[in-house]
């Protein structure tokens, strides 16, 4: 919220939701129970429109998932053929993904 310049007035109330949030279940852990944040909620305080559906996957062949990956993470296709092949059909490690991701940021890409 800090981020987005949601100004609230309070500061101190970011902070107590921010020491509240238990990543591990998306959710904040108050002293009147559990508490989830909506896809409505966010409309609401944001005012972001929500129309239509969430999202519709397709399948993709290995094909297209290699050349997805070689143009938007710049690597090498023999590369994510490696990484493809190992996760048998169309599909990466979030390791091998993270990977690349922190050794993008160590050379400042």
């Amino acid at each position: 919220m800090i981020a987005c310049l949601v100004d609230t007035g309070d500061w101190g109330v970011i902070s107590a939701f921010v020491e509240r949030w238990h990543k591990e279940t998306s959710s904040f852990h108050l002293p009147v129970g559990e508490l989830t944040i909506t896809l409505d909620d966010e409309a609401s305080l944001l005012h972001l429109p929500i129309i239509g559906a969430f999202h519709n996957f397709e399948p993709l062949h290995v094909d297209e998932v290699v050349l997805m990956l070689v143009e938007l993470l710049e690597v090498f296709g023999e590369e994510v053929r490696a990484e493809t092949t190992q996760c048998h059909e169309a599909y990466i490690r979030i390791s091998w993904l993270r990977d690349i991701y922190q050794s993008r940021c160590e050379a400042g890409h």
